[in-house]
């Protein structure tokens, strides 16, 4: 028993330098203002997060992280329909995680009910990562594959309570009393 535990721990160690090899660090411009981020963002708004679900089935990113591991272990070649899947699924509509908030308050574009967000899967894209339960301040953009709502970290979204949190919200109060809800 105690060799299958060094053997668990060795596959464990090389997967995480695999993955730490392949996730490229996220990689923001200046954050913008409270203002020119209202200005800029589909949506703003005050919401609980009732759910937060990846989209990607469990059985095919098991599948990818095991070719990956397979191809850098024995130090072959990627093929190349391997990143012609990944390129696929990157710009595919099972990417990234979606959370669904409640909306409490809203100052441009959603004001009540529930919001669909989709977020990156955290790796060198910048998802952001919601938690059940916790509220947020949200500043939202159309999700480039056209799902809808999209955040992350290099926007001014963040989690109610955070350092900072409270200077945002009388900013944007003042905001959106000198702009219309009209494109």
């Amino acid at each position: 028993m105690p060799g299958a535990r060094k053997s668990l721990v060795a596959l464990a160690g090389v997967a995480l330098l695999i993955t730490a090899r392949m996730a490229e660090p996220c990689s923001c411009a200046r954050a913008p203002d409270v203002r020119e981020a209202a200005d800029a963002a589909q949506a703003v708004f005050v919401g609980e997060v009732t759910r937060f679900e990846r989209l990607e089935p469990w059985w095919s990113y098991a599948r990818r992280y095991a070719l990956t591991w397979f191809y850098e272990v024995t130090d072959r070649d990627f093929p190349e329909w391997f990143w012609t899947e990944l390129e696929d699924y990157w710009n595919g509509p099972e990417y990234g995680y979606r959370a669904l908030l409640e909306v409490e308050h809203g100052w441009k574009n959603v004001t009540t009910g529930q919001a669909q967000v989709y977020t990156g899967m955290w790796e060198g894209d910048c998802g952001f990562p919601f938690k059940v339960g916790q509220r947020y301040l949200v500043y939202a953009d159309p999700d480039h594959l056209g799902r809808g709502l999209y955040t992350s970290t290099c926007t001014r979204t963040v989690e109610l309570g955070h350092p900072g949190t409270g200077a945002d919200i009388p900013v944007l109060e003042s905001w959106k009393r000198g702009w219309t809800n009209t494109p």
